[in-house]
């Protein structure tokens, strides 16, 4: 599983890299543009900002679909953690109030320390 999530992250910076050098380039274009030739530009940038969405959008989509087992895994490891929260409030409901007053004046001292 953690092998695709690295290969899922590697494809989603590769993606986010070629968009960010289609940006710089699109840039360029622009930086060295007369007035009269924007218009002629103007259709090549648009192909190359159509282009580099559209790159993001697929690599967004392949991670989403990889990663949905993934995802799936933690949501019910987060679910199975819940219930054991559960079950430990309602064995024993004053300690878990005490614990519950106890993170509360924590952290009501730590935000008060900082104004």
């Amino acid at each position: 599983m953690e092998e695709t999530r690295r290969t899922t992250r590697n494809a989603l910076e590769v993606a986010a890299s070629e968009a960010q050098r289609t940006v710089d380039e699109v840039r360029n274009m622009l930086e060295i543009a007369t007035s009269d030739d924007l218009a002629e530009r103007a259709a090549d940038v648009k192909a190359k900002l159509a282009e580099a969405r559209d790159a993001l959008s697929r690599a967004a989509t392949d991670a989403s679909g990889t990663l949905r087992p993934v995802l799936l895994e933690v949501e019910k490891d987060f679910r199975e953690e819940i219930e054991v929260v559960e079950q430990r409030v309602r064995d024993n409901p004053l300690g878990a109030l005490f614990a519950a007053a106890g993170v509360g004046l924590l952290l009501g001292l730590a935000l008060s320390r900082n104004r």
